[in-house]
Formats: C-alpha cells, sequence, structure tokens
C-alpha cells in the first residue's frame, strides 16, 4: 500500500476512537478495491489500533488538563 494512502487513512482517523471491528471493515474495504494486499491487512489494522489508542490517550491528557487549568481559575482545585 502507498505510504500516501496509509498516511491519509492514518490522519482521518485522528482522535477517533476505532473498534478492530471497524479497523478490519476498512481493511477490507481497501483490499476488496485493491488498495491494498491481503498480506498486508494485520499490519494495517494493528497500526489503526495503536494510532487510534495513542490518540485516545493524547485526547484524554488535554482535556483532564484543561479541566485541571479551569478548577484552578475557579480556586476549585
Amino acid at each position: 500500500m502507498s505510504d500516501l494512502l496509509k498516511k491519509t487513512v492514518l490522519a482521518g482517523i485522528g482522535a477517533v476512537s476505532l473498534t478492530k471491528d471497524k479497523a478490519k471493515e476498512l481493511a477490507d474495504e481497501l483490499v476488496e478495491r485493491g488498495e491494498m494486499d491481503e498480506s498486508d491487512e494485520a499490519e494495517f489494522i494493528k497500526e489503526l489500533m495503536d494510532k487510534s489508542e495513542k490518540k485516545k490517550e493524547e485526547l484524554e491528557g488535554t482535556i483532564e488538563e484543561k479541566v485541571n487549568e479551569t478548577f484552578e481559575k475557579m480556586d476549585i482545585a
């Protein structure tokens, strides 16, 4: 699969939480359209899941930070 396509798909995932079933569904669609080899499917799914988890953790950290800042400004913390 081309790096550009892979980067585009991964960028599109963003902070969205992704289930393994949805990742498999996307991979199957890419294979069906001939945009990815079937032999790359498992690695692609793992990469999507890893990126999704990382983005989710980053978002949670940002939210926690902003909530704490707000509490401090309100003198609640």
